[in-house]
């Protein structure tokens, strides 16, 4: 199956900020960060949104629908330009995804998403692969708080661990 084209894109132009905001909510604070990380301007309401947001089959299957079509259309956001020193919320990273491309926007709400939503979804499966793999990984769990975890997203994680695998693979190698 080829798929996940966008998923896979967009989290390499974000790559920053899905991390950062993920470290800096599961992890334990620490105020002497530098002010030049990614998610120290994303705000609380917008973390919590991620942390609060379930995946689903009907979701996880149209963010395959969108990557597919992505794919096939040669939409290619991970080329684009991120300056994240204009992102202070997730719509603001939303909006530099979509304008990357005019042809963005139309494909995600062709499949029933928001910007902001499709955004959401695939930061909740990074987070969620995140936490997954914090369990295995004593150096990654040093800096997971699995409280602050949503163990729905985990376990939907989980259960789709090989096809998202796959689908990640396929991206990588353009196949």
């Amino acid at each position: 199956m080829k798929s996940r084209y966008i998923l896979a894109a967009l989290l390499a132009t974000a790559a920053a900020a899905p991390a950062a905001v993920f470290a800096q909510q599961a992890a334990p604070a620490d105020q002497s960060a530098p002010a030049a990380n990614p998610a120290s301007q994303i705000p609380a309401a917008d973390k919590q949104a991620i942390q609060n947001y379930n995946l689903n089959d009907d979701v996880f299957n149209r963010i395959v629908k969108v990557s597919q079509e992505a794919k096939k259309e040669g939409i290619k956001p991970k080329d684009a330009k991120t300056d994240f020193s204009k992102i202070h919320s997730l719509d603001d990273l939303a909006a530099q995804i979509t304008a990357a491309d005019p042809r963005i926007e139309p494909l995600i709400k062709k499949y029933g998403f928001t910007p902001r939503e499709f955004l959401l979804a695939n930061l909740a499966v990074t987070n969620a692969a995140i936490a997954s793999e914090a369990k295995n990984n004593p150096q990654m769990a040093a800096y997971v708080d699995q409280s602050k975890v949503n163990q729905k997203n985990v376990a939907f994680y989980e259960s789709h661990k090989s096809q998202i695998n796959a689908l990640m693979n396929e991206d990588a190698t353009g196949n």
